[in-house]
Order: C-alpha cells, then structure tokens, then sequence
C-alpha cells in the first residue's frame, strides 16, 4: 500500500497525513515498515485500525535540530545569520581542518556526539514539548529550570551580570560546576529521595552507650528434633556473649527442668572449673529453677 492509500483508510480516525520512514542499506534507500502519523488532535491515539489490523502507536519525538553554518542546536542553516563555524574544532571556518575534534557546544573532544550535554539536553526539550504539547521556547524554559536548582540559577545569573569589571574591561569567565549544588540539593529534596533506591540522606552521628551486663548475658538456644543418639534428641547451645564461645550439649527433650539441669550442672559447673579450678558446685541454684 502507498502512503496515500494508508492515509485514505485513516481519514476518519482524524489522520491528516502519513509519511514512511526509510533507511539506506548497500548504497540503496529502502522503505521500512514504520510510519509518521499526523493527526488533528491534542493526545496521540494508543492505536489505530487499518482493516482488520489494530496497530499499536507511539509519540515522535524528532532529533535534536543542528545548524551546519554554525554548529549549534535549536535551529537549521536556512534560517542562521551568525558566522559560519568549522564543525571540526569549533573556530571560524577555514576549509579542510587537521586540527583535533572540539565541540563547539560542550568544549568536549567530539565534534558532534549524542553523549554531548548540549545534544542530551535538546533531546530533553523535544521530549517535553512533544509530551506536553507546548512551544520550543516554553519547553526550553521548563526544563532549565527543571534541571538547575534555583541557588544555582541565581549564582549564573551573578556570573552573567559580572561578566564585565567596574571599569567596563571583559574579564576571563569561568564555567560554573554545578555537579556539587545538584548533589546537594537532591539530598535535602524528598521528592528527589522517594525515587532513589539508595537514600543519599544519612543518620547524624549520635552516642550509643554500651550494654552494661555484656559480660554476663549467654545466648541460649536448642536446635530442632534430630536423629536419636543415646537417647539424646536435642542441642542445647549456649554461647557467651563476652568471649563468644559456643558450647552444645546433647540432651533428651525441651523441657525447663532438663534445660536447667544441664545448664547447672554441666555448663556453670565448667565455667566454675575454669575459672576457680575447683569442682565443687550447690545443688541450690538447680532447685530454684
């Protein structure tokens, strides 16, 4: 089907024009199966019928429009009165040039790059006015001011405004880094925080006081049912929180009394062996547990 065809059949679905993309493969230009719509409303369709056929639709968002007589963004050469910019190294143009790759735009070592800021930053543009159906002009001023903190839009507007000395002598103009305000500013902004997975905010440095009874606590704890071994079924381990050594000890069930049974009489009865080098341990603490 001709274009003219497609855009018969799409009259009524308020198509006011249809133009096929094509791509240049072995020195040939050949059609592709993509198509630019254009349609007399203010929301792009989600779809279109064309026969029996629902075909899924999209916004175009058109590339980033560069001059060729001066080499910057937002216009084309038909309509540029500056001078002519050699597009190799960014200076008055002067035929073939040998010279390394400057941007004229970012001062990056490219000549023309999609990773230049510049070029990021039409591509931003075009996405906003396509996406909010607005004018260049408006789209250009949301985005700056998207973009760059208000802090920070007033010290360029300082450094604009003092680009001349008092005695009306240019002064050399520095370019502002305003990786660090953004930095900054993202991390005290909220909004900016509930998108992150990792938060840039952190917890101020507070004192925490250290657990008096540290070196009396012991970890107890008794494993699950396992395979009987002498009449033994359960581990019950116990580790000192102050020099974090395990001890287990094989006993029969989970209850209380054999709990507190083992504990008196064969982990306090070692502790006390060790530390005193005698055996002789009361009965008493059993009874009361």
């Amino acid at each position: 089907m001709t274009d003219e065809d497609i855009l018969n059949n799409l009259k009524n679905q308020n198509v006011v024009s249809v133009r096929r993309f094509t791509r240049k493969m072995n020195n040939e230009i050949v059609p592709t199966n993509v198509f630019l719509l254009r349609v007399n409303s203010t929301k792009v369709p989600p779809f279109i019928r064309l026969g029996p056929l629902q075909v899924a639709t999209r916004p175009y968002y058109p590339k980033p429009m560069l001059c060729y007589n001066c080499a910057h963004y937002g216009h084309t050469k038909m309509s540029c009165k500056a001078e002519q910019t050699c597009s190799n190294c960014g200076t008055s143009s002067h035929g073939d040039c040998i010279a390394d790759s400057v941007c004229c735009n970012c001062k990056e070592n490219h000549s023309f790059s999609r990773s230049c800021a510049h070029y990021k930053e039409e591509e931003a543009i075009i996405r906003y006015k396509v996406d909010n159906n607005c004018t260049y002009g408006e789209a250009r001023k949301m985005v700056a001011t998207a973009v760059i903190p208000s802090p920070v839009q007033q010290r360029l507007t300082y450094a604009q405004q003092s680009s001349q000395d008092e005695k009306g002598k240019e002064i050399e103009m520095q370019e502002i880094d305003m990786n660090k305000n953004i930095n900054e500013w993202a991390k005290v902004c909220d909004n900016c925080q509930k998108v992150k997975v990792n938060r840039h905010m952190h917890a101020p440095f507070s004192r925490f006081d250290l657990p008096s009874g540290r070196f009396g606590h012991k970890h107890i704890d008794i494993v699950e049912p396992l395979p009987l071994s002498d009449n033994m079924s359960y581990i019950l381990t116990v580790i000192n929180r102050y020099t974090r050594c395990p001890e287990a000890f094989p006993i029969a069930d989970s209850t209380a009394e054999t709990v507190a049974k083992t504990l008196v009489q064969q982990y306090i009865v070692m502790v006390m062996t060790c530390s005193h080098g005698s055996t002789a341990v009361d009965d008493s603490p059993h009874q009361q547990l």
